[in-house]
């Protein structure tokens, strides 16, 4: 009769554990210093949630060899690199305050310093932050949307770690085939390149940098979001498409006839 709760009471798998902070460091290091480059290079973020977790588990597990590790610790890992990755695509940014100054924008010119560009890394973050919760609340129960990037991190993790729980590397491997063809497709487009990356339907479209990607993220995204949503946004794209390009065919007809 006399059992105390704290006997009753299973411990769960840590969480928060100094090996999890350490290798998250080392982590948020490379995607920081590994992100801008990549932005600047591609045009687009990637996805870099399911990048950090691989990292991570390929630190906590492969590396190592750490006992008795869990999905937990590779969510911390994969939550710090995706922040360093965050405010590493916000320092992309900052070069358009060198962009407008060679160009005679702001006179006088704009140089921020280190703590204005702290301070301001520091507010974007925190906006950020408080913002998630009600944009969560109203797309992702409101609206019932997947959540595209969380659920490609989630399942990644899951796949990484249950695999290695029940003994069974065809999940992994299947993820590391997955991030293999990913790799040499954009080796064969960016390096050997036997057609264009993009696909431009018109000129017009292709002087404003609007075309359809071959990249199979993409593709792979399409499947955790659904062919509803998919489907939704193509529609969407090729509306707001057609206002585009009727824009910019009248808004050229006027400037010729004003040159004229």
């Amino acid at each position: 009769m006399g059992v105390s709760m704290q006997q009753t009471q299973q411990v769960g798998p840590v969480e928060l554990t100094a090996r999890s902070v350490v290798v998250g460091l080392i982590v948020a290091i490379i995607i920081g210093l590994a992100y801008p480059y990549t932005v600047l290079k591609l045009g687009f973020g990637p996805n870099i949630s399911v990048v950090s977790a691989f990292l991570g588990f390929i630190a906590l597990v492969l590396i190592l060899r750490a006992a008795g590790t869990n999905a937990r610790e590779n969510n911390i890992v994969q939550t710090m690199g995706t922040s360093s990755g965050q405010t590493a695509f916000m320092c992309v940014l900052l070069a358009a305050f060198d962009m407008l100054n060679d160009r005679g924008v702001f006179s006088p010119a704009i140089h921020l310093g280190t703590w204005q560009i702290f301070f301001w890394l520091c507010s974007a973050s925190l906006l950020g932050v408080l913002l998630a919760v009600p944009m969560r609340y109203h797309y992702i129960e409101q609206e019932n949307l997947t959540y595209a990037d969380g659920l490609a991190a989630g399942e990644t993790i899951a796949v990484l770690h249950e695999s290695k729980e029940a003994g069974a590397g065809g999940p992994t491997k299947a993820l590391g085939y997955g991030g293999l063809v990913s790799g040499l497709w954009m080796a064969l487009l960016s390096v050997v390149k036997p057609f264009s990356d993009t696909l431009y339907l018109t000129q017009s479209m292709q002087s404003m940098r609007v075309g359809f990607n071959w990249s199979i993220l993409s593709f792979g995204s399409g499947l955790l979001v659904g062919w509803r949503i998919c489907l939704a946004m193509a529609m969407g794209m090729v509306f707001i498409m057609a206002i585009s390009l009727a824009g910019y065919s009248w808004l050229q007809g006027k400037t010729e006839r004003w040159l004229r």
